[in-house]
């Protein structure tokens, strides 16, 4: 008596044989394809070098003067979230630079990653030859300002004011909010490992985290208005009092860093000095 495996190989010849004699094609028997896999990739298709030849850069089809002003720009693009404040600088040209700025690999999760934002920046004050350094207040707060050697020559001054303690009943509410919902997102995740989306603790932890983020983004929104406010009146006493100095002295250079609460002021020795004291005397009314 045949084995089923013998009976099995004898019935599959048959069929092949008859359909030989049937004309019809036989395909010859193939191994099952593999998946293919694609290498990961060591950069993305945005991360190509920034090339500046002769004063000039290429970007998105288009030709543009390599002004710090303009490449600022570019780099905004990758930095969405940076805070990058430049004075006095904008005008500066870079003549020559090749600036390799690739994202790399996260070893832990694999997420791609900018270089620092730090690093790019001040490649591009190298190149200038060093006509503006750039200073970071942490990871996304930067200054990009004259050396100051180069700032005495042309009379300019820069100092910088920290307003946070103006501004510190409404950035301890952004902490404390901003702790709460980081703590909501770990609960989160331990709950939808357990839980269905739909079950009930599930679905009122979301409505307070919700509810919570919406109080950070208020919260947030408020702060930046009475920065604004702030920033605007000291503006405005500085002008008015140079006004009534009769000195013909161009008003200061204000730039806000949001996020650091730093006020950065160019200007006149004598406009500093007075913006300084009206920065004091503010203090009264906090």
């Amino acid at each position: 008596m045949k084995s089923p495996a013998s009976f099995r190989r004898q019935f599959f010849a048959s069929c092949l044989g008859a359909l030989f004699l049937a004309g019809l094609p036989v395909a010859p028997a193939q191994e099952a394809a593999a998946p293919s896999r694609t290498a990961a990739r060591d950069y993305d298709l945005g991360d190509e070098p920034l090339v500046i030849a002769n004063g000039k850069f290429t970007r998105d089809g288009q030709t543009r003067a390599a002004t710090v002003k303009n490449l600022v720009d570019v780099v905004r693009q990758r930095y969405p979230d940076a805070n990058i404040t430049a004075v006095g600088v904008d005008d500066i040209v870079i003549d020559q630079l090749t600036l390799q700025w690739a994202r790399y690999r996260d070893p832990v999760d694999g997420r791609r990653l900018n270089p620092p934002l730090k690093a790019v920046l001040t490649t591009l004050a190298a190149a200038s030859g060093r006509k503006f350094v750039a200073t970071a207040f942490s990871e996304k707060d930067v200054l990009l300002e004259v050396p100051e050697g180069l700032r005495e020559k042309s009379g300019l001054v820069t100092e910088v004011f920290n307003l946070s303690p103006y501004l510190t009943a409404g950035s301890h509410q952004i902490a404390n909010l901003e702790k709460q919902v980081r703590d909501m997102q770990l609960e989160m995740a331990v709950l939808q490992k357990r839980y269905a989306d739909k079950h009930p603790t599930v679905l009122g932890l979301k409505d307070r985290l919700e509810e919570t983020k919406a109080q950070l983004a208020q919260s947030m929104k408020d702060v930046d208005q009475k920065a604004s406010d702030l920033v605007e009146q000291i503006d405005h006493v500085v002008r008015q009092t140079l006004a009534r100095q009769q000195t013909r002295e161009q008003p200061p250079d204000f730039q806000f860093h949001r996020g650091s609460n730093l006020l950065v002021i160019t200007g006149s020795d004598n406009a500093v000095n007075l913006t300084r004291k009206v920065i004091a005397a503010l203090e009264k009314n906090y």
